[in-house]
């Protein structure tokens, strides 16, 4: 998967975990992971260990491991966002999408999104699996074909925030051409406005907006069906 799509930044598994069981799950973690405990993050971004809940959500296994060592342990519960995107996936057995959050492993200012997905059953016992992308990564790369002659703005319209902007010094400026389209239980705005280049050479561009509309949606759904493969092959263990 991380191989046909190079802009993932990680592909994570977090069994649910009940409060009962913390101390044997933990337990059983450190055989393998030595000083393992389920954390979360404080709000100025420091790791520490759990608060008491219910339940947990602890990431247990992710790809690729390099540079992402941080996020083992934490716990995708324990954050608002998160939250509400897997009990959104949970009650629905669709994919569900975070608003836009700071990636654990984020060390710049790159705006986040997780994909996740339900899995009811497995030798793991229930889960999710969350595809995290960095959207200035995964725009980008989605619309780089069409750079010279589009700038493009990708906007979660719930929060009214940008996942990735190319307008540069354009950034005030209206959009010439927007849509939008509906993923993982959000709402999206595509925006675009022609090049100078591209308007110094007098070629109608409305078009190229609805492609890159277009573009960006399916790569958000390209991301999905690669996890539902991944998880659902013959012979494949759903639960890990």
């Amino acid at each position: 998967m991380l191989q046909r799509f190079s802009t993932i930044q990680a592909v994570k598994w977090a069994p649910q975990i009940d409060f009962s069981n913390r101390a044997t799950f933990e337990e059983a973690q450190n055989a393998d992971l030595p000083g393992f405990e389920i954390r979360e993050v404080n709000p100025s971004g420091q790791r520490r260990r759990a608060a008491e809940s219910d339940k947990y959500y602890p990431v247990t296994y992710v790809e690729p491991l390099k540079g992402n060592e941080h996020i083992v342990g934490f716990d995708l519960f324990s954050e608002s966002g998160r939250r509400t995107a897997i009990e959104h996936a949970i009650d629905t057995g669709r994919v569900a999408t975070t608003p836009p959050i700071r990636l654990v492993q984020e060390n710049g200012d790159q705006a986040g999104i997780l994909l996740i997905f339900r899995v009811n059953e497995g030798l793991n016992g229930p889960g999710v699996v969350s595809v995290a992308l960095r959207m200035g990564t995964f725009v980008s790369g989605i619309v780089a074909p069409v750079s010279p002659i589009l700038n493009v703005r990708l906007v979660d319209v719930g929060q009214n925030k940008e996942l990735y902007s190319g307008f540069g010094l354009l950034s005030d400026s209206a959009a010439a051409y927007e849509d939008t389209f509906d993923f993982g239980g959000r709402h999206y705005r595509v925006e675009t406005v022609p090049t100078a280049l591209y308007l110094q050479q007098h070629r109608r561009w409305q078009s190229w907006g609805v492609l890159v509309a277009g573009v960006v949606s399916t790569g958000l759904f390209g991301c999905v069906v690669a996890p539902q493969h991944w998880l659902y092959a013959p012979g494949r263990d759903s639960g890990g």
